[in-house]
């Protein structure tokens, strides 16, 4: 007698399956399975088979390789997706965006060549002799200045055609691209400020005028004026 793994509820006797008014029933007798379909009220629809257990063996089996073919043809292909999958953070076919410009790209030479204009002193002149009263050794002397050709703007992020004003007091012009310092005879407006009082000593004085970019870089000496002052402390009144 041959077994087979089916769950039979009672001895020699298993329902397979059962329709309206029908049934299957399978019925091992010694080496030899017989089907018997029921017809119900029906005797004249009855049907008996009789099949060798290794032949519904065979059958079982190739029902279990042609679902799992068919399971395998409509199941994705590991590794295939993950490489053509497009990336959550990158859509697929879509360029990644340009990198946003950074205050390294922008060159002061390039635009300090590019750009014609000038600066100035609208006061004081050249030549002029500055007089004030004398407090702590220094006289209050105002300055105003202006810029032609680029914007006034204040000191952060460099943009094209702009820049903001420098003093040097008793010094030159600075090369362009280097950094202005910022101490008491270099003055910087990087608030945007055209005007200005400097309090300097009685006597004779350099005043140079640089215009730099947003980070104090120099537009050199293209952008850069000079003058020379002298500067005259007030007499004192006489007391009656």
């Amino acid at each position: 007698m041959h077994r087979l793994p089916i769950r039979i509820p009672e001895p020699g006797l298993a329902t397979l399956g059962a329709g309206s008014g029908t049934r299957t029933e399978l019925v091992i007798r010694g080496t030899r399975l017989e089907f018997s379909t029921l017809g119900g009220c029906n005797p004249r629809e009855d049907r008996h088979f009789s099949v060798a257990p290794s032949m519904v063996i065979a059958l079982c089996a190739a029902s279990l390789a042609f679902a799992a073919c068919t399971k395998d043809e409509h199941a994705p292909h590991e590794g295939t997706d993950k490489q053509h999958a497009p990336s959550p953070q990158q859509p697929a076919n879509e360029p990644a965006a340009a990198a946003a410009p950074t205050a390294r790209d922008f060159d002061p030479a390039k635009e300090a060549e590019r750009i014609e204009g000038q600066v100035h002193f609208v006061e004081p002149k050249d030549g002029a002799s500055v007089r004030g009263k004398l407090t702590e050794g220094k006289v209050a002397v105002p300055a105003k200045m202006a810029v032609e050709g680029m914007k006034v703007q204040p000191a952060g992020e460099p943009a094209a055609a702009t820049g903001h004003h420098h003093i040097i007091v008793g010094g030159d012009s600075f090369p362009v691209g280097q950094v202005i310092p910022n101490d008491a005879t270099h003055l910087h407006f990087g608030k945007g400020q055209t005007e200005t009082i400097l309090n300097l000593a009685p006597g004779k004085h350099k005043l140079t005028m640089q215009f730099a970019d947003g980070l104090h870089r120099s537009y050199g000496p293209k952008w850069s004026a000079s003058i020379n002052i002298n500067v005259e402390a007030e007499e004192a009144s006489a007391e009656h």
